[in-house]
């Protein structure tokens, strides 16, 4: 069975900043520690922050910080709706 690559783009009030690619296995971190995949240098995000995991082909998952411990302020879909702890994008 061949294995899908997902792209997801990065982007801050709608200007494109980055592009990453995640097949499944693949994790991603953001936030502002320097051990984060995608840095984010503002006083308003957390060492981690968010983290994506993708799981198989048609599922990937979106976790508030590390899956551990939670953001301090949050994270959000693209409806502006809180996030409260993870959440399961399926994308097949």
């Amino acid at each position: 069975m061949n294995s899908l690559i997902y792209s997801f783009k990065i982007e801050e009030t709608g200007k494109p900043l980055k592009q990453i690619l995640l097949k499944p296995g693949d994790k991603f971190v953001f936030g502002r520690s320097l051990n984060c995949d995608y840095r984010i240098e503002k006083s308003t995000v957390s060492r981690i922050q968010a983290t994506l995991i993708c799981k198989d082909n048609e599922v990937v998952i979106i976790l508030d910080g590390d899956g551990e411990k939670v953001s301090a302020h949050g994270i959000y879909d693209s409806e502006g709706d809180p996030i409260l702890t993870h959440k399961n994008l399926n994308l097949g």
